[in-house]
């Protein structure tokens, strides 16, 4: 696999996206195959699309709470770029119980002029 030319996405908190056209795991060909920012050429990485929804929900039981939806795909170009793909999520501990739950990642390769798709192991979020 090319490790230079991956791009990694994020879903934290839920498995769908609400904003234009970028569905988690849809990918282009030209998106993979770029080799350096176009307005950056010295850039490690890139932000290719952020997206958050903050929005409360009720339960029955609960009460309401509040649910955080979070989508990100970054364009690494280089080893140097890959600290761009790590993310600490912090929980509060105190008084409410947060929970963080529908994380995924996934990596995607040009190989033989076809797009690949690899899923991150559980252990490797």
């Amino acid at each position: 696999m090319t490790k230079y030319l991956f791009i990694l996405s994020f879903l934290i908190l839920s498995s769908t996206t609400y904003a234009q056209n970028y569905k988690f795991g849809k990918v282009s060909k030209s998106e993979v195959a770029q080799k350096q920012h176009d307005k950056d050429p010295d850039a490690n990485a890139a932000i290719l699309y952020k997206y958050q929804r903050t929005y409360y929900d009720y339960k029955q039981n609960t009460g309401f709470f509040v649910v955080t939806e979070y989508h990100e795909r970054i364009k690494i170009y280089n080893k140097d770029g890959f600290d761009w793909a790590t993310h600490h999520i912090s929980a509060y501990k105190g008084g409410y119980e947060e929970n963080v739950s529908g994380v995924r990642g996934v990596s995607y390769n040009l190989e033989n002029g076809k797009v690949e798709e690899t899923k991150l192991d559980r252990k490797d979020i």
